[in-house]
């Protein structure tokens, strides 16, 4: 796996169509920090995807 980093608005610019940053619904700049559960992502290598640190193998999650 490829080194990975916390996504941010600075990080992923504009959007194409309408030229306007990402953030969040407030205004405030996008900082995604935490997995789908909020649990801290590693700064340093996050774990691509919406869960971080699973692990390896078979994964049963229950998303409700």
């Amino acid at each position: 796996m490829g080194k990975t980093q916390i996504i941010t608005t600075e990080l992923l610019g504009k959007a194409e169509l309408t030229q306007a940053p990402y953030e969040n619904y407030n205004g405030e700049p996008l900082v995604i920090d935490a997995d789908y559960f909020g649990n801290k992502r590693d700064p340093k290598n996050p774990t691509p995807g919406p869960f971080e640190g699973i692990g390896t193998g078979r994964i049963k999650l229950k998303v409700w």
